[in-house]
């Protein structure tokens, strides 16, 4: 979505962000290069409580995002029970059999 400035027909770029109110009611306001003529978006809490259903991240992050965030959400849940974001090494067994479940049916292929 963009809004154009109806003198000039030229895109409005984003100028501020008014924040959010503890309602959740928020102010975005862009303006114009050229004419520097602006306007002011108001969304009401219901609005801004769809745009964030549909995954929409508003304002800026306070936290760094986990590792694979953006994956897991996509993920079903019971995929990722017991998973706590941590990565640990995977020991190589001391019969040299390998771990992969496919090993034996490609190995039974080669024969």
């Amino acid at each position: 979505m963009k809004f154009l400035c109806v003198e000039c027909d030229e895109p409005m770029k984003f100028d501020q962000f008014g924040g959010m109110d503890d309602d959740g009611s928020l102010a975005v306001t862009f303006r114009c290069p050229s004419c520097e003529w602006g306007v002011t978006m108001l969304t009401n809490p219901q609005e801004t409580q769809m745009v964030r259903s549909l995954g929409v991240q508003i304002g800026s992050e306070r936290t760094a995002p986990a590792p694979m965030a953006m994956l897991r959400q996509f993920m079903p849940f019971d995929a990722l029970d017991g998973v706590d974001g941590e990565a640990s090494p995977v020991e190589a067994s001391a019969s040299g059999a390998s771990k992969c479940p496919f090993a034996k049916m490609i190995k039974d292929m080669d024969t």
